[in-house]
């Protein structure tokens, strides 16, 4: 069985469909980023971003229509779909599409200029701790 697990942000506004059968489906793009060798990450030329192209049925695809925009940073979980296609040109094509069987969307927290969290709440002390 192949899985694969994707964490990076929503690239445009998913787009839905209906199947001929009437199952929904919706197709999106999630950018996977990482920061160039070498370089300090706080420029955009500093970045490359590998793209996946997924596809989700049915409830999910529902659901991912209602809830996920363009610029969410998301969790992609599924499986790798290979097909081959001639090209224009009349070359041959491999494409590879990630079939989606679960999605998350993934929360950073703030930090604060002293590099701590800045919404993490008030500090507690050890012995207030429970466990």
């Amino acid at each position: 069985m192949n899985t694969i697990t994707v964490i990076g942000n929503i690239g445009k506004d998913p787009e839905s469909r209906v199947t001929a059968k009437g199952t929904p489906v919706v197709t999106f793009s999630v950018a996977d980023n990482k920061k160039l060798p070498g370089t300090s990450g706080k420029s955009k030329e500093d970045w490359t971003s590998q793209w996946w192209y997924c596809t989700a049925f049915k409830e999910l695809a529902e659901a991912i229509v209602q809830d996920v925009k363009r610029g969410n940073r998301v969790e992609v979980t599924g499986k790798i779909d290979m097909h081959e296609y001639t090209a224009k040109d009349g070359t041959q094509k491999v494409a590879y599409n990630l079939l989606v069987n679960r999605i998350a969307k993934v929360v950073r927290p703030m930090r604060a200029n002293n590099g701590g969290f800045s919404n993490m709440g008030s500090e507690v002390a050890d012995e207030e701790i429970p466990f």
